[in-house]
């Protein structure tokens, strides 16, 4: 069983660079040196991943959605891809 803080960890960042697939965060995990860092070296096996995010869509969605608009506020975002409305 992992930490839900670390798994949230390794949901939110790669999520905010485009990956989604549990087989591709749990090789991230393994490989990149930011994914460990932030996994704190665990490396949950994709069922795990997908279990999660399963368990908890709309909490995730939510803090993943604050995470982008405290990042917006603080000018870290650029507006390529995130307007406010």
């Amino acid at each position: 069983m992992y930490d839900p803080v670390i798994l949230l960890k390794i949901i939110l960042f790669p999520y905010s660079k485009g990956i989604t697939s549990g087989g591709e965060i749990q090789w991230q995990s393994k490989s990149n040196t930011l994914f460990k860092a932030l996994s704190c070296d665990a490396v949950p096996h994709f069922t795990s991943v997908t279990n999660f995010v399963s368990s908890y869509p709309d909490v995730i969605d939510s803090v993943f959605e604050q995470v982008l608009l405290v990042c917006d506020q603080q000018g870290l975002l650029g507006n390529e891809l995130f307007h406010n409305r």
